[in-house]
Order: structure tokens, then C-alpha cells, then sequence
């Protein structure tokens, strides 16, 4: 069985702000601003990682780079597609270089005012260990049966909670189908913190996962994600 730190996963960074009403009708020039700073004024503080903005086929600005695809639309600018390993999360040289893009990103976005802060974990994986199989299926059925009985052929493949960790909310969710898919995301709102940096921080990934360790074994023999959720 795989090392459990070198389990590879997607990492998604988020920052929701005020609604910008005049989004639509200024997302080109918007884009056209942030690409004008990136290509002539890279030391203006911009991130070298960046490798292109364009539009996307619902309007939103893309930023192409070299450690995942940020997005920036009417109420928010995040990063997804960040692929790190488990061990990675414990570095904070693999999400320093996340922190520095997506708050420089922000930063272009300053007449409005941040209100959340959001990270989320996605794994993947075809195969689970087998002996983690008959485990995680009865953890999925056991609320079902629970409303239905005995019912024949009843079967539960996805099974969520949200709960709150201190002033975090968190949200995990197991799914089980023709593959194995773990969600885990945590928010808090950004008047707590006076920065993305800060706030991912307090969050603790690197805790996070730890506690989740015995769930995420059954996932030691996956394969580096070869997409990201929607």
C-alpha cells in the first residue's frame, strides 16, 4: 500500500466578495487591466507564475498558471486544480506560491470588500484498498437503513455533513460509486482575518488531514486526480 503523504490531491482557494454589479458589462476591460499589469509590469508585485488571462465561455476571466487556473467573477476570485500531496500540505512553500497568486489576484479587486474565506480538498481515486471496502460501504448504508430498514436493494453511495469547527464551517462528504471521491472544504467569514494568508493559516490543513488519516488510507492506492470536480 502507497504511503498515505503521498497521496495526491486538488486544492481549491477561494475568496468571495461584494457583488460587482457592472461585471458583465466590464469583464473585458477588466481582463484587459490584469494582463497589462502581468505583461508590462511584472515587478509591480504580480506573480511570475502567471502565463495568460482570457475569457471563458461564461464570461468569467481566466488566469492560466503554471500551478492551476484561477477564475475571477462577479462575487469572487479563486484558484482550482492546485495538485499537491498530502505530506505537501505540511510545507508551506507548496501553498506560499498559492497565498501570493490568489491575494495579488484580490488586490486588482480592491474596491470591494472580501466577505468569505474558503479552502477545499478534493481526492480521487479508481481503486480502494480492499480491505477499506466493506468498511466505508456500511458507513454509507447505515443512515439508510436506519429510515428504510431491511429494504431490499437499498443502497446509500454518498453520504455529507456540514458542521462547525470553532468559527469554521466545514463541510466533508464520501462518495462512492464506479470510483471514490472525499470532498472537504472549510470556510470563515473574512472579517476574521486580514488575509487569505491568515486565515488559510488558522486553518491548519495540515491538522485537518491528520484527523482524517484513517478514512483517507482506504485511498493510499490512488492515482494523482486526473480532474477536477465541478
Amino acid at each position: 500500500m502507497a504511503n498515505v503523504d503521498e497521496l495526491t490531491l486538488s486544492l481549491t482557494a477561494r475568496i468571495v466578495h461584494q457583488l460587482d454589479f457592472a461585471f458583465q458589462k466590464n469583464t473585458a476591460e477588466i481582463a484587459n487591466d490584469i494582463r497589462q499589469k502581468v505583461l508590462e509590469e511584472p515587478a509591480f508585485g504580480g506573480p511570475k507564475n502567471i502565463l495568460g488571462v482570457s475569457l471563458d465561455e461564461e464570461n468569467d476571466i481566466n488566469v492560466r498558471t503554471t500551478t492551476g487556473t484561477l477564475y475571477v467573477t462577479d462575487r469572487a476570485v479563486m484558484v482550482v486544480g492546485q495538485l499537491v500531496t498530502l505530506g505537501n500540505l505540511a510545507e508551506d512553500r507548496y501553498t506560499k506560491e498559492i497565498v501570493r497568486t490568489i491575494e495579488w489576484l484580490f488586490a486588482q479587486r480592491n474596491s470591494f470588500q472580501a466577505e468569505s474565506y474558503e479552502v477545499r480538498l478534493f481526492f480521487w481515486t479508481r481503486t480502494i484498498a480492499r480491505e477499506y471496502v466493506e468498511p466505508l460501504e456500511t458507513c454509507l448504508n447505515v443512515g439508510l437503513k436506519s429510515i428504510l430498514g431491511g429494504a431490499s436493494g437499498s443502497k446509500c453511495s454518498r453520504i455529507s455533513a456540514n458542521y462547525s469547527t470553532g468559527q469554521f464551517s466545514d463541510f466533508l462528504e464520501l462518495e462512492l460509486t464506479n470510483e471514490a471521491q472525499l470532498r472537504y472544504s472549510r470556510e470563515a467569514s473574512a472579517t476574521k482575518y486580514k488575509s487569505y494568508e491568515s486565515f488559510l493559516q488558522e486553518a491548519n490543513l495540515a491538522g485537518t488531514v491528520e484527523a482524517l488519516r484513517p478514512l483517507l488510507k482506504a485511498f493510499a492506492p490512488s492515482l494523482p486526480p486526473t480532474r477536477v470536480p465541478e
